[in-house]
């Protein structure tokens, strides 16, 4: 399992919210969860609901993470084929819903109401 370190394009309060959740909240870093997030969607047990996020901020922009290198290909990969998008529009999401406490990161991930 290999780190490495990338960049997707997230909007700036987007990544905020996710790494005020992740630190002050989680008591973890950002890149813990990032790669906690990528490992659930790439098992399938995160939907992509394309339609709440929209395609174009003017605040998005490239933001690095260390991601483990196989899942963070393999998300490529299925983020353009299940939900045709791209990676970082497929994480920018989960971490929209992250920072905002409607994913829920434990044993059952799940989308709260």
């Amino acid at each position: 399992m290999g780190l490495t370190r990338t960049s997707a394009w997230i909007a700036r309060d987007v990544w905020n919210e996710a790494k005020h959740r992740a630190q002050d909240i989680n008591g973890v870093t950002l890149d813990i969860e990032i790669r906690r997030l990528i490992k659930l969607y790439v098992e399938g047990k995160v939907t992509i609901q394309r339609d709440l996020r929209p395609d174009r901020d003017p605040t998005r922009e490239a933001r690095k993470f260390l991601p483990e290198k196989t899942t963070w290909d393999l998300m490529k990969e299925l983020a353009k084929e299940r939900d045709g998008v791209s990676a970082s529009f497929a994480l920018e999401f989960m971490l929209w819903q992250y920072g905002r406490g409607k994913l829920i990161l434990d044993t059952d991930p799940r989308i709260a109401s």
